[in-house]
């Protein structure tokens, strides 16, 4: 599940490139499936600008056709290239029924870009990694640093979800995603809080902050601390973790209300 079948995609149009101006059409299995227009301005970048709409039986795979069912998809970017690569991004804006992405910055031998994501329909995706999920998210952030070696920092926003019968409320979270000193590899830390939600103790907050170092040289994940802190007390972990599956944890637990789990 989750598979895009091979499209076969038509574009036609004409113009200068000053204002070029088509119509893209697609389809699986002789089966209509996308259609929409499509323009092109050479202005100091290239503007694209594009509506695609989408017949909802077209697609065999049902979990991909839940994911891209609804309102067609609206695309609006100016970019840049230089020596055939993309290096500027001065706005990119797609727009669907299960998803807005903003993007915008350089991607030169400096990265400098921003980005955005909102979904209120988190199901779409859960149903793509196949899970039950649902709810909503909001994500931003930058993505800095060089090409080899980028430095994301970005934070989450969600007023509510679910995953499988975990539920929270009014959930931030913090991330950061850094190359070691040594170029060795990476580390990765969060920061959060969200509010649990139909848990025995009540709806009241709880938090966590997390820091992981992955060594490249050995596919060695090294859990440096998670600490999680809630309604029942205090959880740390702190360990290893091996690509090959190979796990080396140590645990404690602090609860201040053991009658919780007589």
């Amino acid at each position: 599940a989750g598979q895009v079948p091979a499209m076969d995609l038509t574009l036609t149009g004409q113009g200068p490139l000053s204002d070029w101006r088509g119509t893209v059409t697609g389809t699986i299995d002789g089966r209509s499936c996308l259609d929409g227009t499509l323009r092109l301005a050479r202005t100091e970048g290239l503007e694209v600008t594009a509506d695609l709409g989408q017949a909802p039986d077209c697609l065999p795979d049902p979990v991909m056709a839940r994911l891209l069912a609804g309102a067609p998809i609206a695309l609006r970017a100016n970019v840049t290239f230089e020596n055939g690569r993309l290096t500027r991004i001065a706005e990119a804006r797609l727009r669907s029924a299960a998803v807005r992405i903003g993007i915008s910055g350089t991607l030169e031998n400096r990265l400098g870009v921003r980005f955005s994501l909102e979904t209120g329909e988190l199901d779409r995706f859960g149903v793509l990694a196949g899970i039950d999920a649902g709810g909503s998210l909001q994500a931003s952030g930058t993505v800095t640093g060089s090409l080899a070696e980028p430095v994301l920092e970005a934070r989450l926003l969600s007023a509510g979800g679910h995953v499988g019968t975990t539920r929270w409320s009014d959930l931030a979270t913090d991330v950061q995603l850094n190359p070691t000193a040594d170029g060795g590899g990476w580390m990765a830390g969060t920061t959060g809080s969200a509010v649990p939600v139909g848990l025995p103790l009540g709806d009241r907050p709880m938090t966590w902050s997390s820091t992981v170092h992955f060594n490249r040289a050995d596919d060695l994940y090294r859990l440096v601390d998670l600490r999680v802190t809630g309604p029942g007390g205090q959880s740390s972990l702190f360990g290893t973790v091996r690509a090959d599956g190979a796990v080396a944890l140590r645990g404690l637990i602090r609860s201040e209300r053991l009658s919780l789990f007589r």
